[in-house]
């Protein structure tokens, strides 16, 4: 039995308000994808999660909260997987690891993304916490990065370019993800948009004086895509 993974494991209570939590932005997000923002309230949510509306209000103060789906969790545990990697690990080793356990997170809620995405769509306003969020993650991964690498992040940029280029990496999968209509797996556009980070990377025509070779090409595993327009931007997550 591994004793550390078992600690770390949320208790029974802890479990059961994340449960409730990812019951009520799902039922928030499926009602207002069916019916409308207006024509949806916090009863409708409440019902279709099967708790009472006074629930509701110890989760999230409005519809629009829950239909955002901000996870009150998210920073803290990417940020705790980060500092977690092993210490013989490289910082950009180490991002790549974090981002590979986003992938599985994203992935838990695939069949939401297309809700999401129409929702954002017809609401881009309602979006604006996970700016927020994503701003706050930048801000913990750079301190974290900034303690495995022995830096300083008032005086050194290099934890911060790597925190904001993680999270950009991550978004930039997604929103390729997205805009692509899901006809690739998730994990195949992340390990594509990484691999073309490397290589942009290794290019430096002004030492080589050669010309920049073209970039990987985006892996696809062609589906029928089940939305009939184009989706708009998806909201950072």
């Amino acid at each position: 039995m591994n004793i550390a993974a078992h600690e770390d494991r949320p208790g029974l209570r802890e479990r059961k308000k994340r449960a409730t939590w990812a019951a009520l932005h799902r039922a928030a997000l499926t009602l207002v994808d069916s019916r409308g923002l207006d024509q949806v309230t916090v009863d409708d949510i409440a019902a279709a999660a099967d708790v009472s509306p006074r629930t509701f209000f110890n989760y999230f103060r409005t519809k629009e909260d829950a239909l955002t789906g901000v996870d009150p969790h998210y920073v803290d545990e990417l940020v705790t997987t980060l500092r977690d990697r092993p210490e013989s690990e490289s910082p950009v080793a180490a991002c790549r690891a974090v981002l590979l356990w986003d992938c599985e997170r994203v992935l838990r809620g695939e069949d939401l993304w297309e809700k999401r995405v129409r929702v954002a769509t017809r609401h881009r306003d309602l979006f604006q916490s996970a700016w927020a969020t994503s701003a706050h993650l930048e801000i913990e991964l750079t301190r974290a990065l900034a303690h495995r690498m022995g830096l300083d992040p008032k005086r050194s940029p290099l934890p911060g370019i790597l925190a904001g280029t993680t999270i950009v990496v991550r978004r930039s999968a997604v929103r390729t993800w997205v805009l692509g209509g899901f006809t690739q797996g998730y994990r195949d556009v992340l390990d594509s948009t990484l691999a073309q980070l490397v290589h942009l990377a290794a290019l430096d025509p002004a030492t080589t004086g050669s010309s920049p070779q073209s970039p990987p090409s985006t892996p696809s595993t062609p589906r029928t895509p089940s939305t009939s327009s184009t989706p708009g931007p998806p909201p950072p997550a």
